[in-house]
């Protein structure tokens, strides 16, 4: 199943905020999406997932509208995490993370056996197992963002629409968030925010590089993550070199570069 968009433009009030952008997600590569603050990034996971109605262009769920998805059908193939915040009721994690298997589940009906294993399974990849009982008002921000990615895989979706989940993660758990979706990315379609470039280089099969609310390069982090693209877009200078072991290091100059 593949996720696409057709020449998708968005705006409030006049203002142009993404404009005739066209993209397909699949499985298989591990897609990451990159661009400065404003430049649209949350904006296009919102139309994604059916959020937000496009002004013009369309989101496409495996051929069909987005929207002309009911609710639970759409929720059973999409595995949504935005930018995280606090629950308004206290929770706990297992309580969360049983919260991704609803979309399976008919209106007060209890979870079965499939369900509870499921989010057994989420909470000991995430490495949350260990937090089930506890209240997600005392976790700290790297918890709380592994426990709505357990929800999202417990799920079990065919694509998944993640923005900035490993911010607030320490580099442990963030490699190994990293490894979990690499892995998953090869079965469904991964498409994740993030502003960090040398995680991006590193990790990334595929890089989306927005400015200005235009999708201004989509290829390998070796085609995308140049000095001259990091200019263009960050207006930042940085060197971009090849590690001895093969990586990308991307090292920036503490000076702002000049925007062309």
């Amino acid at each position: 199943m593949n996720l696409r968009t057709e020449n998708l433009c968005f705006g409030y009030e006049g203002n142009r905020l993404l404009d005739s952008i066209s993209l397909t997600l699949e499985p298989g590569r591990f897609t990451l999406l990159l661009g400065p603050n404003g430049s649209g990034k949350s904006t296009l996971l919102r139309l994604m997932t059916g959020e937000l109605v496009p002004d013009s262009g369309s989101v496409l769920l495996d051929g069909r509208s987005i929207r002309s998805y009911r609710d639970r059908a759409r929720a059973r193939v999409l595995g949504v995490v935005l930018q995280t915040l606090i629950p308004a009721f206290d929770f706990t994690v297992e309580e969360i993370v049983m919260m991704g298997r609803s979309a399976w589940l008919s209106p007060l009906e209890m979870p079965g056996r499939a369900d509870r294993e499921a989010v057994r399974n989420a909470m000991k990849l995430l490495q949350v197992d260990s937090l089930a009982g506890r209240p997600c008002s005392h976790l700290s921000g790297g918890e709380l963002q592994r426990v709505m990615l357990a929800s999202a895989f417990a799920g079990e979706p065919e694509i998944l629409l993640l923005d900035e989940p490993t911010s607030a993660t320490d580099p442990a758990h963030t490699v190994e968030v990293l490894r979990l979706l690499r892995e998953r990315s090869r079965t469904c379609g991964v498409l994740m925010v993030t502003h960090d470039l040398q995680l991006a280089a590193n990790c990334a099969d595929r890089i989306l590089l927005l400015k200005e609310g235009r999708l201004f390069a989509d290829g390998t982090p070796e085609e995308i993550l140049t000095r001259e693209n990091i200019r263009d877009v960050y207006c930042l200078d940085a060197s971009v070199f090849r590690t001895p072991e093969g990586g990308i290091a991307i090292l920036p100059d503490l000076k702002k570069g000049e925007c062309p």
